[in-house]
């Protein structure tokens, strides 16, 4: 997205006052939503007893801790995918 955006800045004086489209397939996107190392993440955190405590907490209680966040199975970290070391 980035991307676009810096090319619709560059090309700005041959677009303005025209009608364009941008066309994408979204490829990048899929890339993401299907990515197997999120899966070895999320078996990162089950093998972890803390973290696995932490999201047991956040699925009861809606009274998110220190900045966590547990959404759509993934444990968030102030709005970022959280990792383990």
């Amino acid at each position: 997205m980035m991307t676009i955006l810096h090319a619709v800045e560059t090309w700005c004086p041959y677009l303005i006052e025209r009608i364009f489209q941008i066309k994408t397939d979204h490829q990048n996107l899929k890339y993401f939503l299907e990515q197997s190392w999120l899966e070895e993440v999320r078996q990162e955190w089950m093998d972890n007893t803390t973290i696995k405590q932490l999201i047991q907490r956040l699925q009861i209680d809606t009274n998110q801790p220190k900045g966590y966040t547990w959404k759509h199975d993934t444990l968030r970290y102030k709005g970022h995918i959280a990792l383990t070391k």
